[in-house]
């Protein structure tokens, strides 16, 4: 998978092209909308077939979704090689992102196909998954190996290159979308501005440490026995938490009510108290997430302590329950299969709470403790590391847990957001 089809339409292409044609259609619906809530009509409709010709070609969405994670390997394990060859570990590290961005800006303008975003390995057939999970754990082991190297030649520094690996593809995962909001002309810049961040990160001084997330406040469990309101208020927010669990692990389509209500113990009958339909729980659970980050946000945009600091907490309340699965984040693509009225209502409430991020980190410039960095372009790379750190990911890519319950700490992994891997400025 390399570069674009010459076609411009199915109609057009001679059978390879048309393969490659209606291959990358489905990676960018596969990206945009996850792979649960794409179909195969979704695809001809974009392609304005039918989808007995998508079928012609792929027996079936599954395989689609193999040749979409078989191509994005290729590429992976070709740029690895490459890498390779660079004298220092963080060249290699640098070399490795440089150019997965500059594919990703090559798909954007058209050059070349897209790569898929790494999100579903488990919807993977069971003969698919043995040929693309060692793979990905490869491509994490050899990122590892890059920064271990760079801790040897002393070019990084890095409290745990686990961690520091994490947090790369994580934000690897983000680049595509970041990039589709910058100007073409300015991909090189804006490439450019990445890789920097990553070396050198965001702190004004690499001297300083940051305070760990304050605990969560425990539940008073005398008046919740007898307040039956805040007893209602408990199942809600756990139907919220195991809706956006199987959310991002079904999507919306495949969404059962049952399975949402028999994790938690209770009726159908209970959920129906709560909810009227499971497009009520979507909305429901879209609308928690971004109560949790502004709340998160709120909670951090003032205090004592300096801009820089904010951020880090802010960050850590979120990734905590996030990357633990106990007070997950919906992902984002789940936002497409809200109606047309939700929609803008939610995606409002998101760049509210992505502009006050920025006003956060703009503050932290004017106050010295965050360097000037390119705060349109870091508004998407710290998303990425929030929503981009999920336990599927981390178990993909075969990353080794460093901290408690088998999952990466928070501190090791934001250090290298915050100070970056380079070992010297």
């Amino acid at each position: 998978m390399g570069e674009a089809p010459k076609a411009s339409t199915l109609q057009s292409a001679d059978r390879s092209e048309k393969r490659a044609i209606i291959l990358s259609e489905a990676i960018k619906l596969f990206n945009d909308q996850g792979y649960h809530d794409t179909r195969l009509e979704d695809v001809a409709g974009r392609l304005s077939t039918a989808k007995t010709s998508i079928s012609y070609h792929f027996k079936s969405k599954e395989a689609l979704l193999f040749e979409a994670y078989s191509g994005t390997c290729d590429f992976a394990e070709a740029e690895i090689k490459l890498a390779a060859d660079a004298p220092t570990g963080l060249e290699r590290v640098v070399r490795w992102i440089r150019a997965y961005a500059q594919a990703q800006s090559a798909a954007i303008l058209g050059h070349r196909m897209p790569l898929a975003v790494i999100s579903d390995p488990s919807a993977l057939g069971e003969g698919d998954a043995r040929s693309i999970k060692p793979r990905l754990a490869a491509h994490g082991k050899a990122l590892r190996s890059f920064i271990r190297k760079g801790i040897e030649d002393k070019s990084i520094r890095s409290s745990s290159p686990a961690a520091s690996a994490f947090l790369l593809i994580s934000m690897q995962q983000w680049i595509r979308r970041w990039l589709q909001n910058v100007v073409p002309d300015s991909h090189d810049a804006a490439i450019d501005a990445l890789c920097d961040l990553l070396c050198y990160g965001l702190a004004a001084s690499r001297s300083r440490k940051v305070p760990s997330a304050r605990s969560q406040t425990a539940v008073d469990t005398d008046n919740f026995l007898f307040d039956r309101k805040a007893r209602n208020k408990m199942k809600l927010e756990a139907f919220l938490r195991i809706g956006t669990r199987h959310l991002n692990r079904w999507g919306y389509r495949n969404l059962s009510v049952h399975d949402v209500a028999a994790e938690l113990g209770v009726t159908r009958g209970v959920f129906y108290y709560h909810f009227d339909d499971k497009d009520a729980l979507l909305n429901s659970c879209v609308h928690h997430t971004l109560d949790m980050m502004e709340k998160a946000l709120a909670t951090h945009m003032s205090g004592e302590a300096d801009a820089m600091t904010r951020l880090h907490l802010f960050l850590t309340s979120l990734y905590n329950g996030h990357l633990t699965d106990l007070n997950p984040l919906l992902r984002l693509t789940l936002f497409s299969a809200l109606d047309e009225k939700q929609r803008p209502i939610a995606t409002a409430r998101f760049k509210r709470v992505t502009a006050g991020i920025s006003e956060l980190v703009a503050h932290g410039i004017s106050g010295g403790s965050i360097r000037p960095v390119d705060i349109e372009a870091l508004e998407y790379l710290i998303c990425g590391a929030i929503f981009g750190a999920t336990r599927q990911r981390l178990t993909a890519f075969g990353i080794e847990a460093d901290g408690e319950q088998g999952m990466i700490s928070a501190p090791h992994y934001f250090q290298t957001l915050f100070f970056g891997l380079a070992a010297e400025r």
